[in-house]
């Protein structure tokens, strides 16, 4: 019963997800940052994305254009100014995986150069 209580939630946190994407950039940045607590400067902007990392951060007119996917961050940090254009799919690994792939990485890597890796 727990694993379907967890599907349920993860699909409908994808559907409501996939619903915000078409608000108005008003209601939807008042969103992102209330619910999401995410910082969005009042000149910075987000087009037809389906931009969801765990910690999201837009400087003075940081603009992510349309037709964006980024899946599987922890943080997107867009200085002022910066651009993110049109048509661009943007993944990562999340760093709470029990993955095997995540694992091999940490065991391959010399100690300091993990450490300076994961500072980013």
């Amino acid at each position: 019963m727990k694993n379907v209580c967890l599907i349920f939630l993860r699909v409908f946190k994808l559907f409501v997800n996939c619903i915000i994407i078409f608000f108005p950039w008003r209601l939807r940045r008042f969103i992102l940052m209330y619910f999401y607590h995410y910082k969005l400067a009042k000149s910075s902007h987000i087009g037809i994305a389906y931009i969801y990392p765990q910690h999201l951060v837009m400087e003075e007119g940081a603009i992510i254009k349309h037709f964006n996917i980024a899946l599987n961050l922890d943080d997107i940090i867009l200085k002022r100014g910066a651009l993110i254009d049109r048509n661009n799919w943007i993944t990562g690994f999340p760093t709470g995986s029990n993955s095997l792939f995540l694992k091999k990485i940490k065991n391959d890597m010399p100690i300091n150069t993990w450490r300076e890796f994961s500072n980013y």
